[in-house]
């Protein structure tokens, strides 16, 4: 049985999107670029997720968008208080278009991780 991720958690006005795009940490993986954008509050971490058409029908960018959230529930999951690491954060996950035509999370997770990690690790360098 999946747990829903909710719409304060899941969802992200396109003002949300821009903004994490435009002033938000910034890293790029072999599958997806994440922006991981500051909001400075205590509030739970949120998801936005783009997959343009130009990766496939609807069904593939469906079926990406639902590894994307797995991995973003098993990822506050591995927390034992929620998600303390993202409090406060925006994360977008932009899709790229030459994903491989079979795609599971086995293969997404490690591209992820790497890529949140290294937003997270562009944060602690900050001034």
């Amino acid at each position: 049985m999946s747990v829903r991720l909710g719409a304060l958690r899941s969802s992200l006005r396109r003002a949300d999107f821009l903004r994490a795009s435009r002033q938000g940490r910034r890293f790029a993986t072999g599958y997806f670029l994440l922006y991981l954008f500051d909001r400075k509050d205590a509030g739970p971490a949120r998801l936005g997720i783009t997959v343009t058409r130009k990766t496939g029908n609807a069904v593939r960018r469906n079926r990406i968008k639902r590894l994307v959230r797995e991995w973003f529930r098993e990822t506050r999951k591995t927390t034992p208080s929620g998600d303390p690491a993202l409090s406060g954060y925006d994360l977008v996950v932009i899709a790229r278009r030459d994903l491989p035509d079979v795609l599971d999370l086995a293969m997404v997770r490690p591209d992820l991780d790497s890529g949140l990690a290294g937003c997270l690790d562009a944060r602690s360098r900050e001034p």
